[in-house]
């Protein structure tokens, strides 16, 4: 598909800061999304990003999206631009606020607590005193450290889109405000009603500033993986120039320099050796913690560690283009996507709010009508206890928190996952099909034998055979090709033509025609006749794969393929069938081999001689009978079935086709990372749901306690003070089981 530039979004991050609550993910949506030329906006509330896709980013545009943003009570600043540290200010409010709730909170609660401590205070000074006193500090609270509240919540309602702020500016100000009044207007009250609660007011406020000190804290900690990722590139380079090193910012490298890497060093760039021998630590990349031995001609990637040798290396890669910064940005993007399931709970949070204000109404005027003496009091304090317990804030992080944990644990693994719904999706996985060469296989095939036909030599055959193999990249074709020596004369190919899932034509300057594939192609060409076919039945059950030349259409020999299964092959299947996942291979070759590898590795099924269509179609066959598919591939003939399969999973040492048309990238290439992605998925999904399941069932269970019902059965109860603490420990333990995924542990791996 093709469109023009125009045509294309493109996406611009900012930093928010000022977000509470899944309330303000979708406000800061809503404001981003309705300034023209916007095509789309998705707000992660555990990053505290918005990604905004422009039609075209003018600068104007991009200034009407910041100004929205600030409309709507928000500050957005681009990612590139330096960002004001709230947490400052947050820390700041939450001393004042803790400094001056503690002494009201000793003041109100303390005497009562103590025997005859109510007549040893009131020795000190009338309670009209005390009063005033509390007053005087409660103030301080409610409009200093409890403004930011009035802010973000006069904003949500202009909004008419009210969030957590809004719920406890109106109950911190329903407490305050009664309690102002008993303190400075008693008699407007009755007799029974003239009771100060300023402890509920200030301590709620600080309650829940410290909830929301702890709960950055623990999203701070949730990021240390993608910050890790961006601290492993070195910040300077050893440049060679003019047989002189000169030590510079990586900054000022560029493609096609020479760099000497010394032993014990980072790498600074992406690169190929052209002088010297070394093991290579990769594990920050993929996982693999065994060092790789790396040679002239190697590639090397930045952030790695080089190991006891001196390497000099060609740059083929700096800054945004590294491996290291495209996992980075990979990750990123999948720590800001929204898994399906989120969509849900955003259509559910967007009618929380307002039913909340709706259940703290109805609670008032029922303690009123129904609450006897006393009644004004214990309208006011259920009513506050209510707005204050219900605070959704645990709903908005329950998903965004535990994604942005998961894909940074899934990186430090080896494995990227490119959006949220590749994490949902691969953890129902049922079906799982594999390609053969260079997925279940090495991937480095080598020539066996060379059967010529008729009047051709070996040497011809495999003349012709390579002449027309070097123009393709297949795994195969470049076995054929490395089976002649470089220093040898081809013949030179006027064109050739690339037949996917079958093979090559090639036209010689010489005026032959050269066709280099597989069996069932030659077959289909009708050029197998005088084939026997018990010959070709025992080269396959050598496991072997057949390359067949046909030369001006006529058969002129075969050339046999053998490419060693991967070490980890049989374990990963293993590990695979522990997870009940139904495996099968999906391959072009013909299907004896393919059969041969399935029965070493215990596949449960196999199929062969399949173009690239046919593959994409075997899945969407599984698809309609009720499965949820994976596949593992490496190659370009491998796209259009990534590309079909709920999860493609791309192997990171495959083609860039591959690796762009996966949803899932194993970096390293090891089958072992196929079943880890998958647990970590299945955990992922766990934790998401245990999240919700937690954030709703305490709303559904507190919230009626809060607003008085148990009252008349058991006497229990919610004050305002111990709904900001279940409030605040609500969303510290979803934060708290969020970064449990830390601890995921690859027991796969072998």
């Amino acid at each position: 598909m093709t469109s023009s530039v125009n045509s294309t979004p493109k996406r611009i991050d900012f930093n928010i800061s000022g977000m509470t609550c899944a309330a303000c993910v979708r406000r800061v949506e809503r404001a981003a999304s309705k300034v023209e030329g916007v095509a789309n906006a998705t707000v992660n509330l555990a990053t505290e990003k918005a990604s905004v896709e422009f039609s075209n980013p003018t600068p104007d545009r991009i200034a009407a999206v910041r100004k929205a943003i600030l409309d709507a009570g928000y500050s957005a600043t681009l990612i590139s631009e330096p960002t004001l540290d709230s947490d400052g200010g947050l820390y700041r409010d939450l001393i004042i606020a803790c400094s001056l709730a503690l002494p009201i909170l000793i003041v109100s609660m303390g005497p009562m607590l103590i025997p005859g401590g109510m007549e040893w205070m009131m020795t000190w000074r009338t309670m009209d005193r005390w009063n005033l006193a509390l007053w005087i500090l409660a103030t301080v609270v409610q409009f200093v450290p409890g403004w930011r509240f009035y802010r973000h919540g006069w904003t949500s309602l202009r909004a008419l889109s009210p969030d957590m702020n809004l719920l406890v500016a109106l109950g911190t100000t329903a407490a305050y405000l009664y309690s102002t009044v008993a303190t400075w207007f008693p008699t407007w009250l009755p007799d029974t009603a003239r009771h100060v609660y300023f402890e509920s007011s200030a301590v709620v406020i600080a309650f829940v500033l410290l909830g929301k000190v702890l709960e950055n804290r623990s999203k701070h900690r949730s990021r240390e993986a993608i910050q890790a990722l961006g601290k492993l590139q070195p910040r300077t380079a050893h440049r060679i120039q003019d047989n002189r090193i000169h030590d510079i910012d990586i900054q000022q490298i560029s493609v096609g320099d020479l760099v000497e890497i010394h032993a014990g060093e980072a790498v600074p760039i992406d690169g190929v050796i052209v002088e010297g021998t070394s093991y290579v630590d990769e594990s920050m990349i993929t996982g693999e913690p065994i060092p790789r031995a790396r040679y002239i001609g190697d590639k090397i990637i930045g952030g790695t560690i080089n190991g006891n040798g001196l390497l000099r290396a060609r740059v083929v890669a700096v800054g945004q283009e590294t491996l290291l910064s495209r996992i980075t940005a990979m990750v990123a993007d999948a720590q800001a996507a929204k898994p399906p399931i989120q969509l849900t709970v955003d259509r559910v949070v967007a009618r929380f709010v307002p039913a909340v204000l709706a259940i703290a109404c109805v609670t008032a005027l029922a303690w009123l009508v129904f609450g006897g003496e006393g009644r004004w009091s214990q309208a006011m304090l259920h009513a506050v206890a209510v707005l204050i317990v219900a605070c959704p804030c645990a709903m908005g992080l329950a998903t965004p928190i535990s994604m942005m944990v998961g894909t940074g644990r899934a990186a430090e693994l080896g494995i990227l996952f490119r959006s949220g719904e590749a994490f949902q999706s691969l953890a129902s996985v049922n079906r799982i099909a594999f390609d053969k060469t260079g997925t279940l296989t090495n991937g480095t095939p080598t020539v066996g034998q060379v059967v010529p036909f008729g009047n051709w030599s070996q040497s011809d055959l495999l003349l012709h055979a390579v002449s027309a193999a070097r123009t393709s990249q297949h795994p195969v074709s470049k076995a054929v090709a490395a089976s002649y020596p470089p220093s040898e004369t081809i013949l030179d190919v006027r064109s050739s033509e690339h037949i996917p899932g079958s093979g090559i034509i090639a036209e010689l300057i010489s005026g032959k025609r050269v066709h280099l594939g597989s069996l069932g192609w030659m077959e289909k060409l009708g050029l197998m006749n005088d084939v026997s076919r018990s010959q070709v039945d025992a080269l396959f059950a050598t496991g072997a794969t057949l390359v067949c030349v046909a030369i001006d259409n006529t058969l002129a020999g075969w050339i046999t393929v053998t490419d060693p299964i991967k070490s980890e092959g049989a374990h990963a299947i293993e590990q695979l069938s522990s997870l009940g996942l139904q495996s099968s291979i999906l391959s072009g070759d013909h299907p004896a081999p393919v059969e041969q590898v399935a029965r070493e590795l215990g596949i449960d099924s196999a199929f062969g001689n399949l173009l690239p269509d046919q593959k994409a179609d075997y899945l969407l066959r599984w698809q309609l009978e009720g499965n949820a598919t994976a596949f593992v591939g490496d190659g370009i003939n491998d796209a259009p079935a990534l590309a079909s399969a709920q999860v493609g999973v791309g192997l990171g040492t495959g083609t860039e086709v591959a690796v762009s048309a996966a949803d899932v990238v194993l970096i390293s290439g090891n089958l072992l990372g196929v079943p880890t992605a998958i647990r970590l998925a299945r955990a992922l999904m766990r934790n998401i749901r245990m999240n919700l399941l937690w954030a709703f069932a305490y709303n559904i269970l507190l919230i009626p306690v809060a607003a008085g019902l148990l009252v008349p059965i058991n006497g229990w109860t919610l004050t305002p003070m111990l709904s900001a603490i279940a409030m605040s420990f609500s969303s510290i333990f979803v934060v708290g089981n969020a970064l449990r995924l830390r601890r995921f542990a690859n027991r796969v791996s072998k």
